[in-house]
């Protein structure tokens, strides 16, 4: 067992009910930088504290009122893990579990380089977030200047971005639809009828279509959507994006042009043309 114990790569000690050692590995020395002759059957605990308060690993106080406490809180015997920040720098994790018949049994880590190597990590995370905000910025003001309503869902069509066009049909704001489920947003009819298409986005097609909205307020809109697998380079669709454009103006000129007895596609061209230039 003690071959074992001594290629860990983490320090280990069991202390029985008593607080006194019973077996531990060269690591746990290296851990802390115990001089050999600290470690030896029945070792008491305290001594082991008493080096580490001298060393300035609780801080400024008085040593023997630390080792105090920390003896009578190892007493318990209770499961613990915890971080410690030693004098020198270095942090060191410890996990200590309670015996059956009474002691422990606890490990000890030296986490320093894996913590550093997470501040950095969380550091460039940061330095990346600020550089892209103001992106994220530009984009979301062209995306609420946009005349189209336009929102990301992801598979299970929970709302994940949505611009102001496309909240302010439901008379809320951006920051009220985020998060939602579009079944908590749009009409029961409007699902019914669209449902075939989120379906078809859902597995990876392009869809484009036109339906009758209905919106709060009891208004009615005609509304082309087109909806855009977002998936990455080698993998299934995890999400889509939503465009919808009223095209209730559309319709209803091509529908008076239709009525009018003297129309004729020539000359409705013109009339149709600027149409469409202000709808798309």
């Amino acid at each position: 067992m003690l071959e074992r114990l001594a290629h860990l790569d983490q320090g280990i000690t069991i202390f029985d009910q008593n607080l006194k050692l019973v077996v531990w590995n060269r690591k746990f020395l290296e851990v802390y930088g115990y001089p050999e002759d600290m470690a030896f059957q029945g070792a008491d605990f305290a001594s082991s504290i008493m080096f580490n308060a001298r060393a300035g690993d609780y801080g400024p106080g008085d040593a023997d009122q630390q080792v105090g406490e920390r003896v009578e809180i190892a007493r318990k015997f209770v499961k613990h893990r915890f971080k410690r920040i030693r004098a020198d720098g270095r942090t060191v994790e410890v996990v200590g579990t309670p015996l059956p018949n009474g002691g422990f049994v606890s490990t000890y880590t030296d986490i320093t380089e894996k913590e550093r190597q997470q501040e950095l990590l969380e550091g460039m995370v940061q330095t990346r977030t600020q550089e892209l905000r103001p992106s994220e910025e530009r984009l979301t003001l062209i995306a609420d200047e946009v005349p189209a309503g336009i929102a990301h869902l992801d598979q299970d069509m929970n709302i994940l971005v949505a611009n102001k066009r496309f909240a302010r049909a439901y008379k809320k704001t951006p920051p009220q639809v985020i998060g939602l489920n579009v079944r908590d947003v749009l009409y029961a009819k409007t699902l019914e009828e669209s449902a075939q298409f989120f379906e078809q986005a859902r597995r990876g097609s392009l869809v484009d279509f036109e339906m009758r909205l209905e919106l709060p307020g009891g208004r009615l809109k005609d509304v082309r959507t087109l909806l855009r697998p977002d998936k990455p380079k080698h993998g299934e669709v995890n999400a889509f994006y939503l465009v919808s454009i009223d095209v209730s103006r559309r319709k209803s000129t091509m529908a008076a042009l239709m009525r009018s007895q003297k129309w004729t596609p020539w000359a409705a061209w013109p009339v149709v043309y600027r149409m469409i230039s202000t709808t798309y």
